[in-house]
């Protein structure tokens, strides 16, 4: 899942040089004068503690408030409205998933224009897909699990947080590459859904390795296997192990380090908000 941030420019052509210049010329001290607003698109999570620790980094470096504001709902197309619909000054910023690519696919009329209305800022870092169950699931591998998905056809459960979200979109992915037929059913977030596979109501959850890992260490879930990048790998291939959850995690708090310094030096070459965050 590759996450990015996006701010609200001007109505301009899809040139990114004319993105630039659609937003009004500031000086290189005139921003940030003033509190910026980060819109999390998602019930509370891993996304939000990013969007947090980003923010800390900002304020101590320019003595600014970052309010970040969980704005869930329809697939992250709440959140992302709001950021379409406010005044394009820089000082809203939304964090996207894959999602945000996806949903133009799936809805026929947003309300928004999704390559029109915003200007990407920088990826703050890429995570790995991880599929895990309940410990009682008598598998212990996607192979294991595939195999009883066939003996129980229509009979395993699969959460998600929505429908149109990237883990609805790789587990529809393996469900069609393994012959596989399994319940989708959606909810409000991960912390949810993750919730109710605990809880053995639902068989199993793709989520991230960030999202997954402290219920994996607890015991509380299963990872059975991570989804490579690309594209959701053969069926039958690894489980994952702790360590790989946790080689995944260091790497994804490595990335993390430098996300506000990209994402600064991004910012202040966005709409003529010249070297305020250089």
């Amino acid at each position: 899942m590759v996450r990015i941030v996006a701010v609200r420019c001007a109505l301009a052509a899809c040139a990114a040089a004319v993105v630039l210049s659609a937003l009004p010329a500031l000086g290189a001290d005139a921003y940030p004068t003033r509190p910026i607003r980060i819109i999390v698109p998602f019930t509370p999570g891993t996304l939000d503690v990013l969007a947090r620790s980003i923010g800390q980094k900002l304020t101590e470096k320019y003595g600014q408030t970052i309010v970040v504001e969980n704005r869930p709902g329809a697939g992250t197309i709440v959140g992302t409205d709001i950021l379409a619909k406010s005044t394009p000054d820089g000082y809203t910023l939304e964090m996207i998933t894959t999602t945000f690519v996806i949903n133009p696919s799936l809805y026929k009329k947003l309300p928004y224009d999704p390559l029109r209305d915003f200007a990407p800022i920088t990826q703050l870092d890429t995570v790995a897909n991880i599929l895990v169950v309940n410990p009682s699931m008598p598998a212990n591998s996607l192979k294991e699990l595939i195999a009883l998905a066939k003996s129980k056809p229509g009979q395993l459960t699969y959460a998600s947080p929505g429908s149109g979200s990237a883990p609805h979109i790789a587990t529809e992915l393996l469900k069609s590459m393994a012959g596989i037929d399994m319940v989708h059913v959606p909810y409000k977030g991960i912390p949810e859904a993750a919730t109710d596979v605990i809880a053995n109501r639902v068989t199993m959850l793709m989520t991230t390795t960030a999202s997954a890992a402290t219920f994996i260490k607890a015991g509380r879930l299963r990872a059975l296997r991570h989804a490579r990048r690309g594209g959701v790998s053969a069926p039958g291939q690894g489980v994952a192990s702790g360590e790989r959850v946790t080689a995944s995690l260091q790497l994804a708090s490595c990335v993390r380090g430098g996300a506000a310094d990209a994402l600064a030096g991004r910012v202040s070459r966005v709409g003529g908000i010249t070297g305020a965050l250089a």
